[in-house]
């Protein structure tokens, strides 16, 4: 079980480097200069979104399987 465990956090943490990559590409592609602190507020920008994002989805399949369970009449 910790072998899956370690490579779980090995997954995560590269998935937040593709997430960083995405997001300074994002800002580089807007013209901000790197280390700037228009950058980091560029970068805590897309985060947010980013997070934002992924609460919409988590809301929309929470709704789907409520409306799921009331058709079952539960």
């Amino acid at each position: 079980m910790p072998a899956l465990f370690l490579a779980g956090c090995g997954l995560q943490e590269e998935l937040d480097a593709l997430d960083r990559q995405n997001f300074e590409r994002g800002c580089a592609n807007l013209g901000i200069t790197r280390a700037s602190p228009n950058w980091e507020q560029c970068m805590l920008q897309q985060q947010a979104n980013e997070t934002y994002k992924e609460q919409q989805l988590l809301n929309r399949i929470n709704q789907e399987n409520q409306a799921k369970e009331l058709k079952r009449g539960r």
